[in-house]
């Protein structure tokens, strides 16, 4: 059977975990943008908090946990040990999985997955691999630089992810 997107169950000590552990990570910047940041419709803890959102959405598919020990300085470009980077939206429509060139050609991830945190509660779309983003991304520029996409439609379902 294949699972188009996968709703992950929150509770309120959920959404706790993730404004603290979000505020923790934006609060040991400085709660400034960072050089990761690209786009100004999030301020710096609203991002963090997106980030641990999406992480711990993936933590309970996956059973892996999340890492709330990396504070004050950025990842090596993974979420998880299995080399899974998560990216998380709000976006009031299904989002695409972006990076700024500059973040992608940086950091590097084997595997990446897309949450999508719509009304209070986290989906995960799918994954994909660099591999893939490689060979099918888009550059695009929405006014803050250039911008890798790669879109929701050709991302894996998560029944499909190979670890």
């Amino acid at each position: 059977m294949m699972i188009d997107m996968v709703e992950v169950k929150f509770n309120d000590a959920d959404i706790d975990f993730c404004r603290n552990l979000g505020d923790r990570r934006s609060g040991s910047m400085g709660h400034r943008d960072t050089v990761n940041s690209y786009t100004m419709t999030h301020k710096s803890r609203h991002r963090h908090f997106l980030g641990v959102v999406g992480e711990l959405a993936y933590s309970k598919f996956s059973g892996l946990e999340v890492d709330s020990i990396t504070i004050g300085r950025g990842d090596d470009g993974t979420d998880f040990n299995n080399g899974i980077n998560v990216k998380c939206s709000d976006s009031r429509n299904k989002p695409n999985l972006i990076f700024p060139v500059v973040q992608y050609q940086r950091k590097y991830s084997e595997y990446y997955v897309l949450v999508w945190y719509k009304e209070n509660t986290p989906y995960l779309l799918g994954w994909t691999t660099r591999n893939e983003i490689d060979l099918k991304h888009k550059i695009v520029d929405f006014g803050y630089g250039e911008t890798v996409l790669f879109s929701n439609s050709l991302l894996n379902t998560m029944d499909s992810i190979p670890i």
